[in-house]
């Protein structure tokens, strides 16, 4: 059996998610649906405070998943002719897995030490997967072992790193 996922997306660390989606109620959502969140994080003018707000953010709803993508001015796009003007130069072909490693960040806001950038976006993962509550809601919800080798790993991968 598949499952509904209610996508709440925001590209503005100043606006509420729930704003943003035109006022959907997370708790009106069924049992059975799982809620989950993107996160644009580490734009041009972005700072490490203005970083924290949608990490913090994250923590406080209901959620199943949270994802933070970081910025990324592909090449062609607007961003990435901006930053071109300002004398940034990026390199893809250094890497293909940069998407998901925080190692291999293209872009670093120029506000944000890029060793900081990094330990916040570690630190974004590990705080909202690792708070307790969170622990025990998904504990409960384990129905097959199948479910409970998945979430070993994820733990794995989040006390690894």
């Amino acid at each position: 059996m598949g499952y509904l996922a209610a996508v709440a997306e925001r590209e503005d660390h100043d606006v509420r998610i729930l704003d943003a989606i035109g006022g959907v109620d997370p708790e009106s959502l069924t049992a059975e649906a799982r809620r989950f969140t993107p996160h644009l994080v580490g734009s041009p003018h972005e700072t490490a405070q203005s970083l924290r707000t949608p990490l913090a953010f994250a923590g406080e709803l209901p959620l199943d998943f949270a994802h933070f993508n970081r910025f990324v001015p592909y090449p062609g796009t607007e961003f990435d002719r901006e930053l071109a003007e300002q004398g940034y130069r990026f390199n893809f072909s250094k890497t293909s897995d940069f998407e998901l490693d925080n190692e291999n960040v293209i872009f670093v806001p120029p506000a944000i030490d890029p060793a900081e950038y990094r330990r916040l976006l570690d630190g974004a993962y590990r705080g909202f997967y690792l708070r307790p509550r969170y622990v025990l809601r998904r504990l409960l919800a384990i129905r097959t072992l199948t479910e409970l080798l998945g979430q070993l790993g994820g733990l794995r991968v989040l006390v690894s790193g």
